[in-house]
């Protein structure tokens, strides 16, 4: 295999790490929640009603989920109607409305419509970036380039878990602020991607936006540039003309099926393993685990674990292969989840364990760790991988739709299961999903490594880079 010719690939990273401040931004929004919420249940709440409920508490991890529902209908919807790079534009609108309520918040129902509009962001966030991705990226680094978005969104958490844990909460939002005006100031000037400018007949505007994520001038004469870019052309006039429009059928077809059903299994495994769970209710699940450390120090290694986590995604994602990382990320977390709830099963069992006092943050950073080089960062990279190009915007969608119910049974049941099965039971409930994901990975998800997003194409091992992707 040749190596990569970075020179022709370097605007497409300026162009993803530009996209992915608001990934950032979201991540943010998210870790907020960890430091906050034991402020929000204690006596020295903020808001006028004093402190909150435990119920209410629940709703406002809940909510998070249910306006990731909406997000994903709203964004899917708007990257068919308006194009990849005005929708990514419109994700800084709830983002901000996050941010502002928090501002502003008096009662308790402030945070849950705060909560709704950061769920929404995240609904929309991870439709239309891995859209963007796989329509600007070259075969060989798409992985890499897809694993930006969980990599910036660990960044993002462990930015909350810091700034909530030394900064006072009433500064905060306008500190996150800013990041929305970078995200738009920069995003604005990156042109729209080829696809999209080729499926409203802008031909011209097509090619400078191919030639500029190729890195090659406007004005130079590339034989290979003009070659690609007519396959590229060709390929889009090819799938316009089978039909304007979606059909039903066109979700019925064996390579749909398959898709619908890999993409469901790995949403679900996202939510089931836990993990998206732990980040929001992190430093109240150490304090419920025994561990005499403190939660919200305990919070920030754990946000800084997922980042390494998450970065060795995106290093080996491209070269193990998707299915690889998966397995090893199922099996890893379901070791560590068995781990902590035997732990926390013995201390619930009034065993002195202070000796072990080391064991909660070293069992859940292994969890968080794992799970961030696989089952959290590349499922999204593998939806867009698996489902026909046709029916990808809307298929991304509903998958997405599955994660924000999932994500919202999880967060609103944990607080009640904690107290109902204790923590160890929750636990070992979250290692059982995690084993069930492990085999449903081995059986039935396929290795999407360097293929080519284009249904007339046949998959390659061996991609290069400078292949025109659709």
């Amino acid at each position: 295999m040749k190596l990569i010719n970075f020179s022709s690939i370097n605007h497409q990273f300026v162009a993803v790490f530009c996209v992915n401040i608001i990934s950032l931004a979201h991540g943010s929004s998210i870790g907020w929640l960890s430091p906050f919420l034991p402020i929000l249940l204690s006596e020295a709440s903020p808001l006028a009603t004093g402190k909150i409920s435990m119920d209410e508490a629940s709703w406002i991890g809940a909510l998070l989920c249910a306006g990731g529902i909406c997000g994903c209908a709203v964004y899917g919807s708007l990257a068919t109607r308006c194009g990849r790079k005005t929708t990514i534009l419109l994700l800084a609108v709830p983002h901000i409305g996050f941010w502002l309520c928090v501002i502003f918040a008096d009662y308790v129902y402030h945070l849950y419509l705060a909560r709704f509009l950061a769920g929404a962001t995240g609904g929309g966030l991870y439709i239309i970036v891995p859209l963007f991705v796989a329509e600007i990226a070259d075969p060989a680094i798409r992985g890499r380039l897809g694993a930006i978005l969980p990599l910036a969104v660990s960044m993002g958490i462990f930015n909350g878990f810091v700034a909530g844990t030394f900064i006072h909460h009433t500064y905060i939002p306008f500190c996150m602020l800013s990041l929305s005006a970078i995200f738009f100031l920069t995003v604005i000037a990156l042109p729209e991607t080829p696809l999209s400018l080729l499926k409203v007949s802008r031909i011209t505007d097509a090619e400078a936006s191919f030639r500029f994520y190729k890195n090659v001038s406007e004005n130079a004469v590339d034989n290979k540039i003009k070659e690609d870019f007519r396959k590229v052309q060709e390929q889009q006039m090819k799938s316009q003309s089978r039909e304007e429009k979606l059909q039903f059928k066109d979700f019925t077809t064996p390579a749909a099926k398959k898709g619908f059903v890999i993409g469901i299994g790995l949403m679900l495994l996202t939510q089931f393993c836990g993990c998206f769970a732990f980040v929001n209710y992190t430093a109240t699940i150490f304090k419920e685990s025994g561990s005499e450390l403190d939660p919200n120090i305990s919070a920030i290694v754990l946000g800084m674990v997922q980042i390494f986590g998450t970065y060795t995604s995106t290093i080996f994602v491209d070269r193990a292969g998707r299915k690889t990382l998966l397995l090893i990320s199922s099996i890893g977390a379901a070791t560590g989840l068995i781990l902590m709830g035997t732990y926390s099963f013995f201390k619930f069992q009034g065993y002195a364990l202070a000796f072990l006092d080391w064991v909660p943050v070293a069992t859940l950073s292994l969890v968080i760790y794992i799970s961030s080089v696989g089952i959290l960062a590349l499922p999204y990279i593998v939806l867009t991988e698996v489902l026909p190009s046709k029916i990808r915007a809307v298929g991304s969608s509903f998958c997405l739709v599955t994660i924000s119910i999932s994500a919202f049974v999880i967060l609103k049941a944990m607080p009640i299961l904690m107290t109902s099965i204790q923590l160890f039971g929750c636990l070992w409930l979250f290692a059982g999903f995690c084993i069930i994901g492990a085999i449903f990975i081995a059986l039935v998800v396929p290795e999407t490594k360097g293929k080519v997003l284009d249904d007339d194409v046949p998959t390659t091992k061996d991609v290069q880079p400078g292949t025109p992707t659709v």
